[in-house]
């Protein structure tokens, strides 16, 4: 727990300057002075070794007690607080009339701090810790704190005006870095302790033109279809389902669909699927989960948020595919996802569902592709013959493979494999057997 005190804020000539060589900021003594802390009352004579104390004299500006005998000086005693300890002062400004006008936001950016401080700014405080770096900046009719983590950038503005927050709200956002073209964005959810969790990775963004041709006849026509949708309209299924071998292509069609819906779909994937099912209150916040553009309204506009859809992806999930769910926990399980897909809660919320198994194309179950639930229903078998050695044929220039080598049908991993775009480090070398595949 930290502790607050408050002092009046001595003049420029009443600053205590701590002696060269000296551990004692307030008397310059050598440090073996009673403990005047909380810390160092409480820590005294145990064997507790002292943890790093923060710097015990604060930089102030001279005169600032002359212009001001009322202003107050707050001594944080707490050195874990990082960049609150200079967030305090700052808000004061809003609180007490003099800059009315405030906003908050944060968003990615590549540049530092000290970058992103406009023309005509002073910088009058700074912090940094191993958590993040801080600025206060200030100008004639405003104040401005960047606070940068490792993954953001968090902006508080203060002005006079309205017309001079939005101005420099402006300024700021033009830092903003966007996703990349090439950046296919993923939430990765989880049921923790304490309720649901999610964090956000990014993939490289695929486009089916590039990689259509690596899927046969049916199952191309399939996606292309899918990957020219736009948003549903109502009366439009929220279920996908995508079945077959192990090794057609499934996890790399998602990465493809995501792609191509990107500009109105977010991609969210469930590591544990089993749970998800199994709690109400974890598939409620899934299902519940909005994703906006980071831009909100102003005080002088009002902005149009974008909320984009949600494509859940559930993979692997033999189980709820083939219906053999509804054997378990009293199908409970088996009902969620159905009411997820076109029930009340599915069609509350812009979600669409992609659940995707290693099952052949007669053991999914028909619940699943009632028309009005299924929106897609894609059968990711493996190539005949003579579409595998067409694939061989057409391969890139420098591509080596030996069509004597194709014989019977093959998945797409087959095929990579026999053209050495997959490789694996050990394991038995596979031997040819009449009538088995490779």
């Amino acid at each position: 727990m930290s502790t607050t005190t408050e002092h009046p804020v001595p003049t420029a000539n009443e600053i205590p300057v701590p002696a060269a060589g000296t551990n004692d900021a307030q008397d310059g003594t050598n440090g073996d002075a009673a403990p005047t802390s909380p810390r160092e009352r409480d820590t005294a004579g145990s064997d507790e070794p002292d943890a790093p104390s923060p710097p015990t004299t604060v930089p102030i500006r001279p005169g600032v007690g002359d212009r001001d005998p009322n202003a107050r000086l707050v001594v944080v005693e707490n050195y874990r607080l990082s960049s609150q300890s200079i967030e305090a002062p700052f808000w004061e400004h809003l609180y007490t009339g003099e800059l009315p006008y405030a906003q908050s936001f944060s968003f990615e950016c590549k540049l530092p701090p000290l970058d992103l401080i406009g023309e005509g700014f002073e910088i009058v405080a700074s912090l940094t810790s191993t958590q993040d770096a801080a600025i206060v900046a200030e100008h004639h009719d405003a104040k401005l704190i960047v606070r940068a983590t490792n993954d953001r950038t968090h902006f508080s503005v203060l002005a006079r005006t309205p017309e001079a927050l939005d101005r420099i709200v402006t300024e700021l956002r033009a830092h903003e870095a966007g996703p990349s073209a090439n950046d296919l964005e993923i939430i990765v959810w989880a049921d923790g302790s304490y309720g649901p969790l999610s964090s956000r990775t990014t993939l490289e963004s695929l486009d089916w033109d590039e990689h259509r041709a690596n899927y046969p006849g049916e199952v191309r026509e399939g996606m292309d279809r899918l990957t020219s949708l736009g948003r549903p309209t109502p009366g439009s299924g929220r279920l996908i389902l995508f079945h077959g071998t192990a090794g057609t292509g499934k996890t790399t069609a998602i990465r493809l669909l995501a792609s191509s819906w990107s500009e109105w779909c977010r991609l969210s994937y469930v590591s544990d699927p089993e749970q998800l099912f199994r709690s109400g209150q974890y598939m409620v916040s899934i299902a519940s989960h909005r994703e906006r553009n980071d831009q909100g309204p102003t005080l002088t506009a009002k902005v149009e948020q974008t909320e984009f859809w949600n494509l859940l992806v559930i993979e692997d999930g033999d189980l709820w595919m083939s219906g053999a769910a509804r054997e378990t926990e009293g199908g409970g399980g088996f009902q969620r996802l159905l009411n997820l897909t076109d029930g009340m809660l599915g069609q509350a919320n812009n979600l669409i569902v992609l659940l995707t198994a290693n099952v052949e194309d007669d053991q999914v179950d028909d619940a699943l592709r009632r028309p009005g639930r299924c929106l897609a229903d894609i059968d990711f078998r493996t190539f005949t013959e003579a579409e595998a050695r067409t694939w061989a044929r057409s391969r890139p220039e420098g591509a080596t493979f030996d069509l004597a080598q194709v014989r019977g049908e093959q998945t797409l991993a087959d095929l990579l494999a026999l053209e050495g775009s997959l490789r694996r480090i050990g394991g038995p070398v596979p031997t040819e057997q009449p009538g088995q595949y490779l």
